[in-house]
């Protein structure tokens, strides 16, 4: 277990509500790559959840000769994104609307609005790095090929909605991206919904990564 600095356990507000979190985790993710390979691990893979599947992307992005495959788990495109989503879906249909459609429809000013004003406190508290491109995992996804990726998410996830990882999987390279939607599952539940197409889609991906690691040896040796 890892204890995030910018989403320490125990923490509060909770980790998912901590707008550090959305910034600043990738780099503790990129610190435990460094300190297996100081371990002696050469090659190693990338696995997270919600706020970590963004860590685990944007690590492999920034350590290309060193993460050789990412799994990433109920994904977001981008922090504005996540932030929009979370405000629509959890703040107002969730906590305050208790799912009234009717009442979302006629709230729908005021729940834009409401976005808008969150959307420039949190870039705000975040500062002019949450504004690079290389911090939206968006625009890494063409990069991470040829390494192989596993996209994941509930199709019924309640805090951040499958068409992130649909719109991550189209700026991937569909020959080394696996996605998968699975049927009915919340946020970070797949395991729970599906235990055995959950580990019999990890263990693909840690098998092609063990194959494209052999292929860097390889290529390593003849030089």
């Amino acid at each position: 277990m890892l204890d995030l600095w910018a989403a320490p356990i125990p923490a509060s507000p909770p980790p998912c509500l901590s707008p550090l979190s959305l910034l600043f985790q990738h780099l503790d993710a990129i610190a435990a790559v460094k300190f297996m390979k100081s371990r002696g691990f050469k090659h190693l893979v990338t696995i997270g959840t919600s706020i970590g599947a963004v860590s685990a992307l944007l690590a492999a992005h920034r350590l290309p000769d060193d993460v050789v495959g990412v799994a990433a788990e109920n994904p977001f495109t981008t922090i504005l994104d996540n932030v929009e989503g979370l405000v629509h879906k959890v703040a107002f249909e969730r906590v305050l609307l208790r799912r009234n459609q009717a009442a979302m429809f006629m709230c729908t000013p005021v729940r834009r609005a409401v976005t808008r004003m969150t959307k420039w406190r949190i870039m705000q508290k975040l500062g002019p790095t949450a504004h690079d491109p290389d911090m939206q995992a968006v625009n890494v996804m063409a990069h991470l090929a040829p390494r192989p990726v596993l996209l994941m998410h509930g199709t019924e996830d309640s805090l951040i909605d499958h068409s992130h990882t649909v719109e991550l999987a189209k700026q991937a390279s569909s020959k080394h991206t696996e996605v998968w939607l699975a049927e009915g599952a919340d946020h970070t539940v797949l395991y729970d919904k599906h235990p055995e197409e959950f580990r019999e889609r990890v263990f693909r991906l840690l098998d092609r990564a063990t194959a494209y690691a052999a292929t860097l040896d390889e290529r390593e040796a003849a030089t």
